[in-house]
Formats: C-alpha cells, sequence, structure tokens
C-alpha cells in the first residue's frame, strides 16, 4: 500500500515534512531578520554611544597623562615640605606623601569609572531588545515542540495551503 499512487489529488506538495520544512524556513527567514535588525541597532547605539564615550575618555587619558607627568615632582615636594616645616623625619614625609598620592589616584580613577559607565549604558536599548528577541525564539520554539506533539493534531491539516 506504500507504494501504491496517493489519488486524493493532494499528493506530496502537502505532506507533513513539506509543512515541516517550510515552517523551518519562515522561523529561519524570521531569524535572521531578527539578527539583521538586531545589529544594526547595536550600530546606531555603537554610533550614539561614541559621541558620549569620547569625552570622558579623552579627559580621563588627559588627566591620567598630567597626573603621570607631575607625580614625582609634587610628592618630593610635599615630602620636603613636611620635612621642613613639621620637622619630620624623610620617612614619616615620604609616607604620608604616599598616602596622600594614593587617595587622590582613587579619587580621580573613580570618577572617571563614574562617567564611563554611564556612557556605557547606551547599550541598554540594544540589550533590552536582545533579551526580547531570546525570549520570542523561545517561546516560537517551544510553541512549534508543542504543536507537533500534540496528539491528534495532523501537522498537514493546518497548513494545507503550503
Amino acid at each position: 500500500m506504500v507504494d501504491q499512487a496517493n489519488m486524493n489529488g493532494k499528493g506530496a506538495a502537502s505532506s507533513p515534512a513539506r509543512g515541516l520544512v517550510t515552517n523551518f524556513y519562515e522561523f529561519a527567514s524570521d531569524i535572521l531578520t531578527l539578527v539583521e535588525l538586531q545589529t544594526k541597532l547595536f550600530a546606531e547605539d555603537a554610533r550614539l554611544g561614541r559621541k558620549r564615550f569620547v569625552a570622558p575618555a579623552i579627559l580621563l587619558f588627559c588627566g591620567a597623562g598630567l597626573i603621570l607627568s607631575c607625580l614625582p615632582i609634587a610628592l618630593v615636594t610635599i615630602a620636603l615640605l613636611l620635612m621642613e616645616l613639621a620637622a619630620w623625619s624623610p620617612a614619616q614625609a615620604f609616607l604620608a606623601t604616599v598616602g596622600i598620592g594614593l587617595l587622590t589616584g582613587i579619587l580621580l580613577a573613580s570618577g572617571a569609572a563614574y562617567f564611563l559607565r554611564n556612557s556605557l549604558g547606551v547599550f541598554q536599548r540594544s540589550l533590552n531588545e536582545c533579551d526580547a528577541n531570546v525570549r520570542w525564539v523561545k517561546n516560537a520554539l517551544r510553541r512549534f515542540g508543542r504543536r507537533t506533539n500534540e496528539p491528534g493534531t495532523p501537522h498537514s491539516a493546518s497548513r494545507s495551503a503550503c
């Protein structure tokens, strides 16, 4: 019986396997469209974020360069002043100066990190959209899995127009 010709007129065009292949290609097309749109959104966010990122980065590098060039001289000067005005020993004066330098550096680095963290928030829109797309794909796969696993629900009956 399997090798006999199909006489109902539908033929292989509306078989469940054909419907499955059609659904797979439609789903793959949707996934590719989502990837394309997600990439465009990320590129736009990156373009906008670059404007917000450049100024803090320039300030950070300029500040770091200035600190690095002036720091040794400033720290030695502070230590010499402490030795002269407070009559501290060289070890005490230089230790206090190292503490002042570390505290100042931590404050500057914390400020720069705060501004950089705020400028990277521009990608939140891309991340939210990506999360929504992943949820959609998972739900679509879950619905498709339920539809094909339900007993008594012929897959070809719902896709007879394919």
